[in-house]
């Protein structure tokens, strides 16, 4: 799984980034599309322990939010809550838990002291 950028690739299992070489066209019987939406993406990050993602699933089922109302709560539109859910979820226990937050909510726009208990009480 990865989110293409303009030229390059990020990896959301991993966080690594490439550069994949230019694109060739291709018509017909046997192309592929290779776009996803960040809805999309953000819907299959939800499986996955280590995104954010996982914890806003676990924290919408929990209260009963849709997307809509969870974004709301949150300070952001629903699409930045998908691209806020492509980020590496941070251990609360860890030192830097209150730095990455704020790094992640100034990036997304999203109310960081929300999101760190959102985050805190997912685990």
């Amino acid at each position: 799984m990865y989110i293409a950028y303009e030229d390059e690739r990020v990896c959301l299992l991993c966080g690594e980034v490439w550069y994949p070489p230019a694109p060739t066209e291709r018509r017909g019987e046997g192309a592929r599309v290779a776009a996803s939406g960040p809805e999309q993406l953000a819907r299959r990050a939800e499986g996955h322990p280590g995104f954010i993602g996982y914890a806003l699933a676990a924290y919408r089922r929990h209260y009963g939010l849709d997307d809509a109302a969870l974004a709301a709560w949150l300070g952001i539109s629903p699409r930045q809550l998908a691209y806020l859910a492509l980020y590496r979820r941070p251990d609360p226990l860890d030192p830097a838990f209150e730095a990455v937050v704020e790094r992640i909510a100034a990036a997304t726009g999203c109310r960081a002291e929300r999101l760190a208990a959102l985050l805190r009480q997912v685990g």
